[in-house]
């Protein structure tokens, strides 16, 4: 007796034909031709029930909690990159593009605080589990400027790793972390935080992106520093936002950008552009570079020194790559005395917390001294009640 298969492709289905419905003749009997039928009508339905209404059974992809990473079994199309490749993120969802979307995903409000309190907020907000960056905003209140940003940053970072676009290794995620008593300097978030040209100094670093003064190529979802005043480092009073746009009003150019803001928190701000002395661009370009950070040195002398001394334009140009020696200066000195006398005198930043240090033995304790109070205009009373409805 000879048996014959009958197989769909698809399906991975098959019916045997034998005894009494093997073929003898030139085509199949009327018996044979509707259990074929059917059997060809299930093959067809079974993707359709199983992937859903309208979907192929074609390659699909099956990922956990890390995209290609310990999540079980991955398959991709082929027109669609290897998770974790690094390769170049595609212009029609721009590092720009999702920058923008990721503001639109931030809380609102919530109360502007430069302080531990804050700082510490920020850390709870920022964490790594299952081999993933895990970010909740709202936690991060109150907030500061460059925590605000920072927390964009890292948003869209997550949702290219989840995307399975660019590379969040265990280490890399470890080093974006905001760590207590992290300096001036220290690492990434201690770059991101610097006086001076942090988040700028470490795209340059990490080969994150380029940096540039110019209003003209600025989009909205550039990173951005303003200067208040005309002093780079230990003097500067300084605010990191994302640029909105500029808007033209009766009474002048405006620039609009989002942060966290004097006094209300996350939100808009629109100021008049002859209240900033110096602004520097910092486009994210090259996320699937992260894990250069990695490779970067883990102090920054440089931006650790802007908390004791300044720096010039021309070195500011020269550390971040930017080409343009003279960092756009806006406006050397404001027409408008009122606008001036609004500008913050310090920067927008919460201190680092003191490391805890071990108390003295009975037997070397000595009196504490007494620490006077800060005297009236100094920077600790800046620090904590500097009013700034604009910044």
């Amino acid at each position: 007796m000879t048996n014959r298969f009958a197989k769909h492709s698809n399906s991975h289905l098959s019916v045997e034909l034998g005894g009494r419905f093997a073929p003898d003749a030139r085509s199949l009997t009327a018996r044979v031709r509707p259990l074929l039928g059917l059997v060809f009508s299930a093959g067809l339905a079974i993707p359709a029930l199983v992937l859903g209404e309208g979907a192929s059974a074609g390659p699909t992809v099956v990922t956990g909690g890390n995209p290609g990473v310990k999540s079980g079994e991955t398959s991709f199309p082929i027109d669609q990159p290897a998770r974790n490749s690094g390769t170049p993120v595609a212009s029609k969802s721009s590092p720009n593009a999702l920058i923008v979307e990721a503001i639109g995903t931030m809380p609102a409000g919530g109360s502007y605080r430069a302080n531990t309190t804050a700082m510490a907020a920020l850390r709870t907000a920022i964490q790594s589990a299952n081999s993933q960056l895990v970010i909740d905003p709202p936690r991060a209140t109150p907030s500061f400027c460059s925590g605000a940003t920072y927390l964009v940053f890292l948003s869209v970072l997550e949702e290219l790793h989840r995307q399975g676009r660019i590379p969040l290794d265990d280490a890399t995620l470890r080093a974006l972390l905001v760590q207590e008593h992290q300096a001036d300097g220290a690492g990434v978030w201690g770059r991101w935080n610097a006086n001076g040209p942090g988040t700028a100094r470490l795209f340059y670093e990490a080969g994150l992106g380029r940096n540039f003064t110019s209003f003209e190529e600025a989009r909205p979802g550039d990173f951005m520093k303003i200067f208040w005043n005309e002093e780079i480092g230990s003097k500067e009073a300084g605010h990191s936002v994302v640029f909105w746009g500029r808007v033209s009003k009766p009474e002048g150019e405006f620039v609009r950008y989002w942060s966290s803001n004097l006094p209300n928190g996350y939100g808009f701000a629109e100021i008049p552009m002859q209240r900033i002395r110096r602004v520097l661009f910092s486009r994210l370009e090259h996320p699937e570079q992260i894990r250069n950070v990695l490779a970067i040195p883990a102090h920054d002398a440089y931006l650790a020194a802007m908390l004791k001394r300044p720096s010039s334009a021309e070195e500011m140009a020269r550390m971040v790559g930017s080409g343009e020696s003279q960092v756009l200066r806006v406006a050397a000195v404001s027409s408008n005395a009122a606008v001036a006398a609004r500008r913050p005198d310090v920067s927008d930043k919460p201190p680092v917390a003191p490391k805890a240090t071990v108390a003295p033995t009975a037997a070397t304790a000595t009196a504490p001294a007494t620490t006077p109070a800060p005297a009236k205009g100094s920077w600790l009373q800046h620090l904590l009640h500097k009013k700034n409805p604009n910044e």
